[in-house]
C-alpha cells in the first residue's frame, strides 16, 4: 500500500517539489506507468499538477514509447486517460494520431 502513502505525499507537496520528483523518476514513466500501483500515482501527479512544466516532461517520455502499446495496455492506458482529461490537445496530437490511425484495434482491447 506504499502507492497510497506516495499518492497522500505528492498532494502535499509545492510545485518545485513536484517538479524535482518527476525529473528523478523522467527516464521511468513507461515503467511507472505499466506498473499496477504506479500508474496510480502518475495518475495522480497529472492530475494535481497545474504546473505545465510538470505534464510537459510526463509528455515528452510517453511521446517516445509505442503509444500504441500504452493505449493497450491495463494500467498504462490509465495514465493516457489522466493526460487526455489534464493536458490540452495541442500538446497531444502525437496521443490523437493514434488513436484515429488504430480506431479498430483499440475498440477491439478489452482493456
Amino acid at each position: 500500500f506504499g502507492n497510497y502513502l506516495i499518492q497522500k505525499l505528492v498532494e502535499l507537496l509545492n510545485k518545485q517539489e513536484l517538479y524535482e520528483i518527476v525529473c528523478n523518476i523522467e527516464q521511468k514513466i513507461i515503467f511507472i506507468s505499466k506498473n499496477a500501483f504506479g500508474t496510480r500515482v502518475l495518475q495522480k501527479i497529472i492530475s494535481i499538477s497545474n504546473n505545465t512544466e510538470i505534464n510537459s516532461k510526463i509528455v515528452n517520455q510517453i511521446s517516445k514509447y509505442d503509444c500504441l502499446d500504452l493505449i493497450l495496455d491495463n494500467n498504462a492506458s490509465h495514465v493516457v486517460s489522466a493526460l487526455i482529461n489534464c493536458v490540452p490537445i495541442k500538446d497531444l496530437t502525437f496521443l490523437y494520431k493514434i488513436f484515429i490511425d488504430n480506431t479498430e484495434i483499440i475498440t477491439r482491447n478489452k482493456n
